[in-house]
């Protein structure tokens, strides 16, 4: 089939696929049935029912069976960007590699075509966890006998503590002796020093370069030395660091010696990892892994800090072609210490940088377009068609593979020996734990510096104005849950242990005795810690928890966007749940009948609204949600942190809906743990402490008071 003129005639006048949705509705799903039509015929050609209860798709979930076992011809590109949960909930994990190697090493294909393709659709995070890209390298012995005398190959350093200058020295002699080496300072009276030090190295050529203090190790990279960067096969950028705020022997300070032996360790582990390129060719930087331990356990999960939308004009700049999205970390140099290919990066060095271009020192901000190229790195190098990856010494990946076990294993003890209610209670517990220990070294006087975000998501409409009509009255309102101290592992070891009283229960407060009065076109915004009840006081206002004790009077219709979907059935169609959803939130069958149409279009989910709904993906399901829940315009709208429904297109369409509701003067309360947005959304906020009430008023009094505490 694949040779004849139908086939090719559906490739030659397919039409462009602008989504997902036109592809599968369009083609995938009638494909069969459209060539069965036309003469040619279908049959099961590897049979998969006996791993049925395994898992539910074994073309991608068990690749590795059908490709080395049952010689599949066929290895679906989305193997290399599908959910890494689902492969580590059915097996363990290495699937996509398995059928990787076993087509590099025993089949005559040529696995450049799979990089060309998944370098160009995927993103690189998923990649780079789905074949597994880290190298655990040797220090004290060569992997191969690898020829590096044709080689050219660079160590730039920027060098700015001259009581550092020894500690640095020491890294550069990892180097191979074929190597040149170019230092840049910002200070001048350091120039000389420095020269005097690194005359005796074994480098083949050495430069020592002044360029301006401005941009930090940045802007040495990309404006100081661009002009020698092209002329080399393999380049490692190094920089010294010094935390000012920390105390000595702090975990951070630790943090960048890991950076510096991640990436110079010793000669023979830079041998070795200069190797590693040679033996891939779509390898385009080298990196050691962010840090797992002290204060930077939270940057797990949380890679962009408030560094997303600064990085994602940086990439439009550029010009970058990549899958891009806030829900998957960068796969970048955190700290800025790297291995590269010059031409894997070359579309940034091209960009034209200047030192005007980044902000004047001392500079102690996040957020800025220091931020953003740190993280951009990663994007370069795949636009470019290469890949990035992990480098890691032996000792080290001891190190962090022991660090990751034991805080898994202290999260799930707080999940699993306590009550579902208070599982996220107990994580934070152990992350403020973590957090203890490294915050004493901080110097809490010193006055915390603020900066502006120029990102402007969302806007407190300043025409609207409260009125004295109270919409919502919470009188002495307190929320518990019951739970078990003991862990329980089965509904029958329940019942028997209740029967025979062996189950010993306690108390968890929510939320105590709160007192508040909301009045028409508030605009009011809920902060406080993890734990705090934050939550918890959304969905008694919205009925979903009724108070332990307490009163809520509402007076108007609610729409909560705190979970959406619920009430959803996943046999039913997409049609038939937007009435059963729409009944759950309060509207009559001829509301959504009205709006039905409506609600399909908002969704843009018109080809899968009469597919069952355990067909859709977590993202279709929540845009079906969404779009019920905003199709009507509420007098109360509860918002519980910001909404990131679907790919990018429908979460801007998504955030301009909720602006929307709010331009026209209805109530609004919303949660956040972005304290900048808080205070421009809203005109009061309530600070929750534990449960109760701590202050209560003006939005920019409570957040200044909130970020000083």
């Amino acid at each position: 089939m694949l040779k004849t003129k139908d086939y090719k005639d559906l490739w030659e006048n397919m039409p462009m696929i602008n989504s997902y949705a036109e592809s599968v509705g369009l083609y995938e799903a009638i494909f069969t049935k459209e060539f069965n039509e036309k003469g040619y015929k279908s049959a099961v050609y590897i049979d998969t029912s006996d791993l049925e209860g395994y898992t539910r798709y074994p073309l991608m979930m068990m690749s590795d069976e059908l490709i080395v076992n049952r010689r599949c011809p066929v290895i679906k590109l989305k193997s290399f960007s599908q959910n890494y949960m689902d492969i580590i909930m059915d097996t363990v994990g290495s699937c996509t590699l398995n059928s990787y190697e076993f087509i590099r090493n025993n089949t005559s294909y040529d696995v450049d075509l799979i990089w060309q393709n998944i370098l160009r659709t995927s993103n690189m995070a998923a990649i780079k966890r789905l074949m597994h890209l880290n190298y655990i390298l040797p220090t004290e012995y060569e992997l191969k006998n690898y020829d590096l005398s044709e080689d050219k190959v660079l160590l730039i350093f920027h060098i700015y503590f001259e009581d550092l200058l020894d500690e640095s020295i020491h890294y550069m002699k990892s180097m191979p002796e074929t190597s040149d080496l170019l230092i840049t300072t910002p200070r001048k009276e350091l120039k000389e020093k420095i020269e005097e030090k690194v005359r005796g190295l074994n480098f083949r050529n050495i430069e020592v370069r002044v360029i301006e203090n401005r941009g930090r190790d940045v802007s040495s990279l990309l404006v100081g030395a661009k002009d020698a960067v092209m002329n080399y096969d393999y380049v490692c950028f190094m920089h010294d660091k010094k935390t000012a705020q920390l105390k000595p022997y702090s975990s951070l300070n630790d943090v960048y010696i890991n950076y510096c032996k991640g990436t110079l360790a010793t000669k023979k582990y830079v041998k070795n990892l200069i190797g590693t390129f040679k033996e891939n060719p779509r390898l385009g930087m080298l990196m050691p892994p962010p840090p797992n331990h002290g204060n930077f356990f939270h940057i797990i999960g949380n890679e962009w800090s408030s560094n997303f939308k600064k990085t994602e004009k940086l990439i439009k700049k550029l010009g970058l072609n990549v899958d891009f999205h806030w829900n998957l970390e960068p796969i970048s140099p955190l700290g800025t210490m790297f291995w590269f290919r010059p031409r894997a990066l070359k579309k940034l060095f091209d960009y034209g940088w200047e030192y005007s271009d980044f902000p004047e020192e001392p500079n102690e901000h996040d957020g800025t377009i220091l931020h953003a190229v740190e993280r951009v790195y990663g994007f370069v190098v795949q636009d470019a068609g290469y890949y990035c990856a992990w480098c890691l010494t032996e000792r080290m990946a001891k190190i962090e593979l022991t660090n990751l076990h034991y805080s898994i294993r202290e999260i799930n003890k707080t999940i699993f020996k306590k009550s579902f209610t208070t599982s996220l209670y107990g994580v934070i517990k152990l992350i403020d734990g973590y957090q203890k220990n490294v915050f004493p070294n901080f110097d809490t006087n010193k006055e915390k510096k603020q900066i502006k975000s120029c990102d402007n998501h969302f806007f407190y409409n300043k025409d609207t104005r409260t009125s004295n009509e109270k919409i919502i009255e919470i009188k002495n309102v307190s929320m518990e849950f019951i739970m078990t101290k003991d862990k329980l592992f089965s509904l029958k070891e329940f019942f028997i242990k209740s029967i025979k009283n062996q189950i010993k229960f306690e108390t968890f407060k929510a939320l105590k005795n709160i007192n508040l009065e909301i009045y028409k076109g508030d605009v009011l915004g809920i902060i406080g810690n993890n734990g705090a009840g934050k939550s918890t006081l959304l969905k008694v206002i919205s009925g979903i928890l009724k108070p332990t004790s307490g009163n809520v009077n509402i007076k108007g219709s609610i729409s909560p966007l705190i979970e959406l979907g619920a009430g959803f059935d996943s046999e039913l169609s997409g049609r038939e749940n937007i009435f059963l959803n729409g009944y759950v939130l309060g509207y009559n069958k001829q509301t959504l009948q009205e709006n039905l149409n409506k609600i399909i279009k908002f969704s843009e989910l018109e080809d899968f609204i009469d597919m069952p709904l355990k067909n859709y993906s977590s993202g279709m399901v929540a845009r079906l949600g969404f779009s019920i829940a905003t199709i009507i315009k509420p007098e109360i709208l509860i918002v519980d942190e910001i909404l990131s429904v679907g790919d990018m297109k429908f979460q801007n369409k998504s955030e301009n809906k909720i602006k929307e509701l709010m331009k026209t003067g209805s109530t609004v309360i919303f949660v956040s743990h972005s304290i900048d947005q808080i205070e421009k959304i809203c005109n009061k906020v309530i600070w929750l402490d534990k449960g109760r009430i701590k202050k209560i008023g003006n939005s920019h009094e409570i957040c200044k008071e909130y970020r000083n505490s």
